[in-house]
């Protein structure tokens, strides 16, 4: 019992807190960005006027500070759907158990502790219960395989008439912690329910600095540089995500089973903080067992809900797009205590467009990037970990994600620790 109070105290403390952001001037997380760059833009009148013998406002610069705008925007979009559906793990039971009638007590049904970010068909058993938790860090350091951190995320503005322009070098510190807590129950020996509830803390730290250059000789870094900075922090309950899986071929090791996800809206899209609609997952999964090798498979498909209309184009608003996803590898009990697991993770994000390097109207040596409306964005991740069962009905895990495409946002190594008990 007081192992019990222990995790409900836990659980209702991280959940319990209340959505905050704390930021200049306590604005959203997803306006930093825009601000950022539309305050600079309006801040550099005299370099402007000295150069150009002309201001921002200017039509002769108009097209480029729209399209500028338009690519921040569709990076600040490109972050909050990717922050906001990163793997939070899965929430299957480690240990899965059925009734023995003729001894009157359950047993499990497989050594292996099974996969960390991939459903087995395996079910926790009838009335069984489990409770856990994951911790995961993420600080995220490319974005298309350009660094965060770096500078290598340019603009460039100017007369592409003349051999004058000013570059705009963006440094984006991001990085996230979220403890998702889960609930599995064994409705009955095939068919089991559960939900899963992530409080998340994002950080953002953007700096924008602004250098003079010539088509010729390029930026100079010593020159003059005009620096502007903005720093943000959120956290609060990200989206809830509530689950059911069905056990229809019982096998060794599992068979097959179908399952549906349903993310709800609870997390605040503006903070970064969830994605501001729902969605409904239905995917099958497939899992064995060979000796101590368990091999298991996911495909699925996702549904979200229609997209809001926005008259007012500087407004925020998250368009989750629908999504194919395919998982796969295997759990190895290496010994009757310790699961060793491996994944690869695939995601397509249909229609949701993406950023490509592209040379700007300066020539090719100056490259910024463009955003690509309607494409798909496709991500895969590997996935490498162990479970370890230290004592009676509990387990602990170590996990990493890295990136095997340089597609999207990338963090190049996350961690993630859990923790879960089956009563």
């Amino acid at each position: 019992m007081r192992t019990w109070l222990t995790y409900l105290t836990a659980a209702s403390m991280i959940l319990g807190t209340a959505p905050k952001a704390f930021a200049d001037g306590q604005e959203k997380l997803s306006s930093l960005l825009p601000g950022l760059y539309s305050t600079v833009w309006a801040k550099n009148q005299s370099p402007f006027i000295e150069f150009f013998d002309a201001s921002p406002d200017d039509p002769k610069f108009e097209g480029q500070f729209d399209a500028r705008m338009a690519t921040v925007r569709s990076i600040n979009e490109f972050v909050g759907i990717q922050l906001s559906t990163v793997p939070l793990g899965s929430s299957g039971a480690g240990f899965s158990w059925q009734f023995n009638a003729e001894t009157g007590t359950f047993d499990r049904t497989t050594n292996s502790f099974g996969p960390s970010f991939t459903e087995r068909a395996l079910t926790i058993g009838r009335r069984r219960l489990g409770l856990g938790f994951n911790y995961q860090h993420s600080s995220f350091d490319k974005l298309q395989g350009q660094s965060l951190r770096g500078n290598e995320i340019r603009h460039y503005t100017g007369l592409t008439d003349t051999e004058l322009f000013f570059e705009d070098a963006l440094d984006l510190r991001l990085s996230t912690d979220t403890v998702s807590m889960y609930v599995n129950y064994g409705l009955t020996d095939h068919f089991d329910i559960g939900v899963m509830v992530p409080a998340t803390r994002v950080s953002l730290k953007a700096t924008l600095t602004t250098h003079f250059g010539t088509k010729a000789e390029g930026v100079r870094p010593d020159d003059e540089s005009f620096i502007d900075s903005t720093t943000g922090t959120a956290q609060g309950v990200g989206d809830i995500v509530a689950r059911a899986k069905y056990n229809f071929l019982a096998r060794p090791g599992g068979g097959l089973a179908a399952g549906v996800d349903v993310r709800l809206p609870t997390g605040d899209a503006e903070n970064l903080l969830g994605i501001g609609k729902s969605q409904v997952k239905v995917y099958l999964a497939g899992s064995n067992t060979v000796g101590k090798v368990s091999p298991h498979f996911n495909g699925g498909f996702t549904a979200s809900a229609a997209p809001t209309t926005v008259l007012d184009v500087s407004q925020f608003v998250l368009h989750p797009p629908d999504e194919l996803s395919y998982s796969g590898g295997i759990d190895v009990a290496v010994t009757p205590r310790m699961t060793v697991v491996g994944d690869l993770l695939g995601r397509t994000l249909r229609g949701v467009g993406t950023l490509q390097l592209a040379a700007s109207g300066f020539g090719e040596r100056f490259r910024e990037f463009r955003s690509v409306d309607g494409a798909d964005l496709n991500l895969l991740l590997g996935a490498a970990g162990i479970k370890f069962n230290p004592r009676s009905n509990s387990l602990v895990s170590a996990n990493v994600l890295f990136p095997l495409r340089n597609h999207g946002l990338t963090d190049t190594l996350t961690l993630v620790l859990g923790f879960d008990y089956s009563f």
